[in-house]
């Protein structure tokens, strides 16, 4: 029995680990694994006391490895996970949602508005969280007065999560603003 229940949690750290690739993913992956290790009984936490904790563990270590308290990585913008930047109070980016506007990132779309080359977006993202004007859809956009963008934008449209991270894209801030 003993064997059966540590090739489940070697599984689930498994599956744990690919998830953090993924990071989106991730939360939900770690909710399940938690949910099987429960399903197959009371006798799992009986025998193994610190099974359910150390899948616990594993997850909190991938969720605190995720989060990058640099705002680029050799000037540019991680692949996954955290950008905690340098805007006091501003909530993290979400390095893969903002590097759809970022040149040269694993998850640039050229459809998508773009920040100029060498630049992420970052700050822009968080100055315009705490600065920016709250638009019904739950959007923020602001106006921040000079070219942000590739495309002679001068605003950030700002966008949070259900995690807490935001990441933001130049926009033209007349589209959505009244004058």
């Amino acid at each position: 029995m003993k064997k059966v229940i540590n090739i489940i949690l070697v599984i689930a750290i498994a599956m744990i680990v690919y998830a953090a690739v993924d990071e989106e993913t991730l939360e939900e992956t770690g909710r399940i694994v938690v949910d099987i290790a429960y399903s197959i009984g009371s006798f799992v936490v009986d025998s193994t006391p610190g099974a359910m904790g150390a899948v616990r563990n594993v997850l909190n270590e991938i969720n605190a490895n995720n989060t990058d308290n640099r705002q680029t990585q050799n000037g540019l913008l991680p692949n996954q996970g955290a950008v905690e930047g340098d805007i006091q109070s501003a909530p993290p980016v979400d390095a893969g949602r903002q590097g759809k506007h970022v040149s040269g990132h694993n998850n640039h779309d050229p459809e998508r508005s773009q920040w100029p080359e060498g630049q992420t977006g970052v700050r822009e993202t968080q100055e315009g969280w705490k600065n920016g004007q709250l638009l019904p859809d739950g959007t923020i956009v602001w106006d921040v007065g000079r070219v942000i963008g590739s495309n002679d934008e001068t605003g950030v449209r700002v966008h949070k999560d259900n995690n807490g991270r935001i990441h933001g894209y130049p926009v033209n801030p007349e589209r959505y603003l009244s004058r």
